[in-house]
């Protein structure tokens, strides 16, 4: 059956709006950015340097590699490209050799040396003079004494290095290294001078010889490995044995650093056949030829030379440096000789074994190893072929390393570009200077990740242009955690509006939310995809991708901000932050999969059920459960709401907040909190850095006040008396009109008319400063000794809760009364004896309470007991606390009382005297309390000096005494060591002065010791020491002294054996010369005194000498 077949409408192909960038890369072969075109699709096969394997990784290589993922990451997970990347690991180097050899040997010695001996000491003055050579060599004429030792010579170079700063810097200009070399020597120097001490010590002493060779290791290395190289049997395994080590430690530092492991690793030493092979080639294509033994790279010949249909050309990279001598020896290695070698561009292929020790392969022109530049072109070679997409590295490397990579590739190959595109990625510097150990701002990669996250680094380098030198400084660290924290807060902004509109079951009401703010969002969204990808193809620009996700987060931000806590479409702002997830972990700054549809960083390992879910949810309910039980006792307590919203803050800002849980109070649609799950760390950064704020904040206003004070302070000055001396010169006027105005000058001469007006414009100034003053201390209601004004000192500084007693306790009147004009008296809370104080402060231990409401010794005697309590006693001089008892009283309509009844008083208080009840009111102080108030006082812990006349004054002096000091309750371990040697001393029986000590191992007491004659024989004090009851003055006739001293019977009662090499002495003076040789024999590996003595200079050069710490402790006086 026949159909006619209806033919399709005409189809138009769509325009292009917007035109699709081409990916373009910064080339170091063109110096331009350059279309990227792979040879083989989309398969890009990469080539990069790998470390050279003899020490710790630094920032310069975490700069290196981690740029080079970032690249990397770029390539294979946004442009979609199959990277094939190929990383060597150089494991046969001069430096390694030279490294392996100095460690190797070091070892051996101190293997083999069990105690400090004269064939050591001699290798070390050896190894002192040759190293001594280094710094001599930049230093400018110094006048050396002929026969000085190479000690001395060194003792003159530092002096004038530290004395000398013109001369310094030119030393330092020659030779970059110069004052680490310094360094060096003095390390070596005071290791030496330990060790001489120790010198044939009977029995085993290897710790002695180990902390000498460590010491000393940058002088000796480099000695012992020119006088016992060829006593190395297995150079090879040698070598080998310390860059596996460190090649271990390399790849651990990148999995830190969350760097891809490569997809191929190249080890030169896997690669000597091949090398071998290599180079037989390029003699054979007329570019290579032997000489003294090595196989040397003719340059000259190379360059020009005609290949099919082209020319070769050497140093492409940099055609600038081909005649710079410093690079070309540089990149030869320090080991390489130039024997055979034509021309000084040549470099060397194959290097013939020059001297016994050094680890050498077999080849047909004698045994030697390869060439650093030959090591990359082989196994680039052997893996990726005749020419690769990629070769990247530092650009440190670019010549000669580099530019020989590429000669002698293409010299093997016979073509003319064995690379298409070389990226070099950029300098490090820090905080603006080459990074450097001689300039002590050397970083290593375990370093910095001390204090930075890996995170952190990525994203720090990624603000700064790949290849551009990067300076890595503390504005750029503040800058990368101001940005981290902006996509923090930005996911877990969205993660708990996401949470909010579940809750609530938003958009539920039949409209579709998509209006204009929306649509503007949207349209935003879409933009800045387009402005990402012009970025990234702008050769990987990552500062402009990062600023265009920070740009879209703003937006969002906005957009949440127009829309108030319940109209947003939550759609939109998913897919949005689900992109922007997706592209930072495609930079690798998150953690998982970045085509997956999460929100956030990411973290590794989630998912947790059973056992695991349990032990995730312990600490939240734990922390739960805390809280109510603090809410019910506050509740019982029959507290305040302020205490109650007090808890609740403690429960949000640090609860919940250390378990990474922030809540933001009236976020929420019903006007609630909204929670929000953000690294706990983050969040402790950000709680301590609002505390710091608030305590600089606090520090602001501190000063301003202080500052207010000071202008207040001005007007102390009576206007009637500020052009009077002692205000002024006496010579400078001589007659004053009744308001004080200067009238004639010291001539007596009027003042001019002029000079008058300024005197009047003065007075009015002073006058309105004085009226301030005047009634700023009106404003100061201090009692007489001034407790009401340290216990509100105390509510505010600290929130002290006040507590005290009825006026009726047990049923009795009230032992004392306060002042109804007090600033002590009223109390939040208030007990019928002193029992239920002391309970209620027990069961709520974690308060600060204050009471001024005991008074006698039996009530002080119960609270003095505890732990927690601290008893300060305030008082003030007569004269001050009279003047504030007769300013108080008719404030507080009371009776003027005068000088003589406040002196009774006084006496009364403190002596019990007599005295009549109508000159003391019985209000301020019973009889009874007279006879135990000095008891009272001897119990104080601090006694406050009130001598002030300002409260401010008396602020500052109390925020100088800082009463919460814990040390005041329970002293620290070198107060209270220092004490007992103090307590020692007064069994001392000495005539001279008390010395007492104390002899402590592992914070235990071994033994105490006074100064006094021996056992059995006369005291001191009875005539038994004829030296000490003579006329000798300290320092004299020591050889006619009987006594001990107290530091030697401290040693003679513990013993050697149980002093051991970690003990300390106390000792409340320092240790005369002759004590501090025995402390050293002993073994004491410090000492602490409290009191110094004439000898201290000389006791302190044996304790120096003898490697014993010595330290002063300054103890706290009295208050």
């Amino acid at each position: 059956m026949a159909t006619n077949k209806i033919p399709q409408p005409e189809w138009f192909p769509p325009t292009k709006i917007i035109e699709e960038p081409s990916l373009k890369v910064y080339n170091s072969l063109t110096r331009n950015k350059d279309v990227f075109i792979p040879t083989k699709g989309k398969r890009v096969d990469w080539y990069n340097c790998g470390p050279t394997v003899y020490d710790s990784s630094h920032m310069g290589h975490a700069r290196n590699y981690l740029t080079q993922d970032i690249v990397r990451r770029i390539l294979r997970d946004y442009f979609g490209y199959d990277v094939n990347f190929v990383m060597n690991i150089t494991d046969i180097d001069d430096k390694i050799i030279i490294r392996a050899r100095e460690s190797h040997l070091l070892e051996q010695l101190i293997s083999s040396t069990s105690s400090i001996t004269t064939q050591l000491l001699s290798d070390v003055e050896a190894g002192f003079t040759q190293y001594l050579t280094k710094p001599l060599k930049s230093i400018s004429a110094l006048d050396i004494p002929p026969n000085a030792t190479s000690f001395e010579v060194f003792d003159l170079i530092l002096a004038r290095y530290q004395s000398d700063t013109k001369w310094a810097n030119e030393a330092r200009e020659k030779e970059e290294k110069f004052g680490m070399y310094l360094a060096s020597l003095a390390k070596a120097k005071e290791a030496y001078n330990n060790a001489k001490g120790k010198l044939d010590r009977p029995g085993n002493d290897n710790k002695a010889v180990k902390d000498l060779v460590e010491g000393a290791t940058d002088i000796l290395g480099p000695y012992l490995g020119d006088k016992l190289a060829e006593t190395i049997s297995d150079p090879i395994a040698v070598s080998q044995k310390l860059a596996s080590f460190w090649e271990e430690s390399f790849f651990e530092d990148m999995a830190r650093l969350h760097i891809l492991p490569p997809d191929t690793i190249t080890r030169v030493s896997e690669y000597v056949p091949e090398i071998v092979s290599f180079v037989q080639r390029i003699i054979d294509h007329g570019f290579a030829y032997e000489g003294g033994g090595s196989i040397w790279f003719d340059v000259e010949k190379f360059e020009g030379a005609e290949g099919d249909e082209f020319r070769y050309e050497y140093a492409k990279l940099q055609p600038g440096s081909k005649g710079n001598k410093k690079l070309l020896d540089e990149g030869e290695g320090a080991l390489t000789g130039v024997q055979g070698k034509r021309r000084p561009a040549d470099f060397a292929l194959w290097k013939a074994k020059s001297k016994p020790g050094e680890p050498a392969w077999t080849s047909p022109w004698g045994e030697g190893r390869p060439g650093w530049h030959i090591e990359c072109s082989v196994m680039a070679s052997e893996v990726l072929g005749s020419g690769m997409d990629i070769h990247s590295g530092g650009v440190d490397l670019m010549f000669p390393h580099h530019d020989n990579e590429l000669a002698q590739a293409e010299a093997y190959h016979g073509c003319k570009q064995w690379v298409n595109y070389f990226l070099h990625t950029g300098h490090l510097h820090i905080e603006g200077l080459k990074m450097s150990k001689s300039l002590k701002n050397f970083i290593t990669i375990d370093e910095a990740l001390r204090d930075y996250s890996a995170r952190q680094l990525r994203l720090a380098f990624m603000l700064q242009a790949w290849n551009a030198k990067l300076d890595f400084k503390k504005d750029l660290i503040v800058d990368t955690k101001t940005k981290e924290e902006t996509f923090d807060n930005f996911f877990a902004n969205v993660k708990a509006r996401i949470n909010d509109a579940a809750a609530r079951d938003a958009n539920q009401d039949g409209k579709h939310h998509f209006d204009e703010p929306e649509k503007k969002l949207m349209k935003t969204f879409h933009c800045a995809q387009d402005n990402f990808r012009a970025a990234l193809c702008d050769s990987f620009n990552t500062p402009t991708a990062i600023q265009v996700l920070l740009d879209l987060v703003s937006n969002v931000n906005t957009y949440f901000a127009s829309r108030g806590p319940r109209d947003y479409n939550i759609g939109p702002v998913v897919t949005i932050a689900q992109w922007i997830t997706r592209m930072l972990r495609m930079f690798g700054l998150g953690e998982g999969d970045a085509s997956t549809n999460q929100i956030g960083w990411g973290k590794e390992g989630n998912g947790a059920t059973g056992g695991d879910w349990e032990k995730k949810l312990n600490p939240y309910l734990n922390a739960m459960s805390i809280f109510r039980d603090n809410i019910r006792k506050l509740a019982i307590a029959g507290s305040t709401p302020k205490d109650i919203l007090q808890l609740c803050d403690k429960f949000r800002d640090y609860d919940l907040a250390n378990l990474g849980v922030q809540l933001d109070d009236g976020q929420s649609a019903s006007g609630g909190a909204i929670y929000k799950l953000i690294d706990p760390a983050v969040l402790v950064q950000a709680r301590e850095e609002k505390e710091r704020l608030a305590a600089e904040k606090a520090e602001r206003k501190k000063a301003a006040e202080a500052k207010q004070i000071a202008q207040l302070e001005k007007g102390r000055v009576p206007p009637q008396q500020m052009f009077k001396p002692p205000h002024v010169s006496t010579r400078m006027y001589s007659e004053w009109d009744e308001q004080g105005l200067p009238v004639k000058d010291e001539e007596g001469k009027e003042l001019s008319k002029s000079a008058q007006k300024k005197a009047v414009k003065e007075w009015k100034a002073q006058e309105k400063a004085h009226e301030a003053w005047l009634a700023w201390q009106k404003e100061m209601r201090t009692p007489s000794s001034g407790k009401g004004t340290v216990l509100g000192y105390l509510e505010r500084k600290y929130g002290f809760k006040r507590v005290g007693l009825s006026k009726v306790r047990n049923g009795k009147e009230p032992i004392s009364e306060q002042r109804a004009g007090s600033e002590s008296c009223s109390t939040q809370k208030t007990f019928s004896n002193p029992s239920d104080l002391l309970d209620y402060a027990t069961h709520n231990w974690l308060s600060h309470f204050v009471t001024t409401d005991l008074r006698t010794h039996a009530e002080i005697e119960v609270f003095i007991k505890r732990p927690f309590f601290l008893l300060v006693s305030v008082d003030g001089p007569l004269r001050v606390r009279f003047e504030r008892e007769k300013a108080r009283a008719p404030a507080l309509g009371g009776q003027t009382i005068t000088l003589e009844e406040f002196v009774d008083q006084h006496d009364s208080l403190l002596h019990a005297s007599s005295f009549s009840s109508s000159t003391f009111p019985t209000a301020l102080l019973q009889k009874q309390l007279s006879s135990d108030f000095r008891r009272v006082l001897a119990l104080a812990h601090v006694h406050v000096d009130n001598s002030f006349t300002e409260i401010s004054a008396l602020n500052w002096y109390l925020d100088r005494l800082d009463l919460l000091d814990e040390e005041r309750l329970r002293p620290g371990w070198d107060t209270y060591f220092m004490t007992l040697a103090s307590l020692a001393s007064h069994r001392s029986n000495c005539m001279k002065r008390r010395v007492g000590a104390l002899l402590v191992r592992s914070k235990r007491i071994l033994s105490t010791g006074y100064n006094g004659t021996p056992r059995g024989t006369k005291n001191c004090n009875q005539g038994g020491c004829s030296r000490c009851n003579g006329t000798a003055r300290g320092g004299e006739a020591l050889n006619e002294c009987l006594c001990l001293h107290a530091e030697e019977n401290a040693l003679l009662e513990a013993g050697k054996e149980r002093i051991g090499d970690d003990s300390v002495i106390y000792c409340n003076t320092c240790p005369c010369l002759r004590c501090s040789v025995k402390i050293v024999q002993c073994g004491v590996r410090e000492v602490v005194y409290n009191q110094s003595y004439s000898m201290d200079e000389a006791s302190a050069m044996v304790f120096k000498e003898g490697g014993v710490l010595l330290r002063q402790l300054h103890m706290p006086g009295a208050l």
